[in-house]
């Protein structure tokens, strides 16, 4: 609560410095939040992360996004190994790719990697609610479901980023 329950004065703020953040909670309607991962300005991979807790009941805090998922939920996967997944590799539809490429290019030259997250509303609208740029990217480890399908097998995130930024610096000589 921003006021101390006092009409009186000014209100109380829940922080030292007087900086507070303002959200709004919205719930996915399908339980999930997303995130697309890009490199030079393309789209890279993506997962779709369900929001469920360690004994698979949905959750109602999802501040930890795609990457995230709490140690509870991660040391949960990796003891299951493989049951009990809440992240999956997700092929993205054109619409999404389109979306990101057009903020993209807003954002000129400095988007070389990162990622965007967001989930879909009540009404099916997209919402995003987190750009990161070079952000981290998923871990080809057992933790996501359905990797070998969706991407090629064995495929390596950080390797096909250490090669892009290698280009960068030779292409910088």
């Amino acid at each position: 609560s921003i006021n101390n329950g006092s009409s009186k004065g000014p209100p109380k703020w829940p922080s030292e410095d007087g900086i507070v953040l303002l959200s709004e909670y919205i719930r996915p309607v399908d339980e999930c939040i997303y995130r697309v991962w890009f490199l030079d300005r393309k789209v890279q991979c993506a997962v779709r992360r369900r929001l469920l807790d360690c004994n698979d009941n949905p959750v109602k805090d999802f501040t930890a996004g795609c990457a995230g998922g709490g140690s509870c939920a991660l040391s949960y996967m990796r003891k299951k190994r493989g049951a009990g997944l809440t992240t999956f590799a997700w092929e993205p539809p054109e619409d999404v790719v389109r979306d990101i490429s057009k903020t993209l290019e807003v954002l000129g030259d400095d988007c070389d990697a990162g990622s965007v997250e967001f989930l879909y509303n009540s009404d099916r609208s997209r919402v995003y609610f987190d750009l990161n740029l070079l952000s981290t990217m998923p871990q080809s480890d057992g933790s996501i479901g359905n990797e070998d399908i969706v991407w090629e097998h064995n495929y390596n995130h950080w390797l096909e980023l250490a090669d892009a930024v290698a280009k960068k610096v030779v292409d910088k000589k």
